[in-house]
């Protein structure tokens, strides 16, 4: 088995600018598998203030892993099995991610099969994403608002949390601009306290604002806070950052502290992490978002055909593709706007990720 790992830089029209920081481009590492003439490839992007792994921690990692990985292949070991190897060798979720998009890419191509057949037997073929609108002046997010709402959103995505009193200017300026049935997605990253959140999501209604959801109002870890404010407040709670992985979806259902749990490949470590958090929660009757970091194409392609298998899954936040300044590669899933279409084929369906010589780093 041959592994190149590469990495590019990929502009975004504008920057991406949230309470916490701004992003002018996407750091976009790309692992690519060759095994006698099939490719794999898998990608992941830096998120050290989520899940600790900076560039260097993902290649330090991602190479210290390979040699592993590779022994595995050549033993013929289910992918299953390689996934759960690898956890005990790493606690890097973007390596881990990384490795096991490339591997269920190449052996999909191998086997002749998609990627969402070692998912389900059935899928969806079109999802509706919602769309980021960046932090800014009140009259720029509503004038970036009708630029999303022209091209077909029905849903907008806009962090919160940080000076209330702007906030819900930004929220008024926003709502003069939305159709009827466009719905609202806020996003709190944690920055109140529960009661702080209760207030305020309550005040929220006075303005009747068409509100989908209120994603992680409380600091991650508190459950209970998490769950007082379900409790007292009248739009669904959606968990983010209080779920990284298995156990801990399974602790926030036992505590019954969130309406919705947003599931991303880059926090939880890949497919199968994710596979058992959307199990679990329709099981419980939850429901989920399918949600992406700033990321590549890859990523977001593999969180699309993730997302396209599960009919838990019934929120998308797959806007990345759309923020580049170009498209990059050509893929059997499409983006296009609030639309993205997932074509089954061999693999992830990845035709050209437009990789370069000058973007390796290095070759095993």
């Amino acid at each position: 088995m041959k592994a190149t790992l590469y990495e590019r830089q990929i502009p975004l029209e504008t920057p991406f600018i949230t309470a916490l920081r701004r992003v002018d481009a996407v750091d976009d590492i790309v692992l690519k598998l060759e095994v006698d003439g099939e490719v794999g490839y898998g990608s992941a992007s830096p998120t050290k203030a989520i899940t600790n792994d900076d560039r260097e921690r993902i290649i330090r990692e991602t190479l210290k892993l390979l040699p592993i990985v590779k022994a595995e292949v050549e033993n013929k070991t289910s992918l299953l099995s390689i996934d759960k190897a690898l956890k005990n060798y790493t606690n890097s979720v973007s390596s881990r991610y990384m490795i096991m998009t490339a591997l269920y890419d190449l052996f999909g191509n191998i086997e002749r099969c998609s990627v969402i057949d070692y998912f389900s037997f059935s899928f969806k073929a079109q999802l509706e994403s919602d769309i980021t609108i960046s932090l800014d002046t009140p009259d720029k997010m509503k004038s970036d608002a009708l630029k999303a709402v022209k091209k077909g959103y029905k849903f907008l995505k806009l962090k919160v949390g940080g000076n209330w009193k702007l906030d819900v200017e930004r929220l008024l300026n926003i709502q003069e601009v939305l159709k009827k049935d466009t719905q609202l997605r806020l996003d709190a990253n944690q920055a109140w306290s529960d009661k702080e959140a209760i207030k305020i999501i309550n005040d929220l209604e006075k303005y009747h604002l068409n509100i989908d959801l209120i994603e992680q109002p409380t600091p991650a870890s508190d459950f209970s806070a998490l769950k007082r404010v379900k409790e007292n407040t009248p739009f669904p709670i959606m968990a983010d950052e209080s779920v990284f992985n298995l156990e801990d979806a399974l602790r926030l259902i036992e505590t019954k502290s969130a309406d919705i749990i947003n599931i991303k490949l880059a926090k939880c470590g890949g497919f199968y992490e994710a596979l058992k958090i959307a199990e679990s929660a329709k099981q419980e009757g939850l429901s989920c978002m399918i949600g992406c970091m700033m990321e590549g194409p890859i990523g977001m392609v593999a969180a699309s055909q993730f997302a396209a298998s599960q009919d838990v899954i019934t929120r998308y936040d797959l806007d990345c593709p759309m923020l580049y300044k170009k498209q990059i590669g050509e893929y059997s899933t499409k983006f296009n706007n609030n639309l993205i279409t997932v074509i089954p084929a061999f693999g992830l369906g990845i035709n050209s990720p437009d990789l370069s010589k000058e973007d390796i780093i290095c070759t095993m």
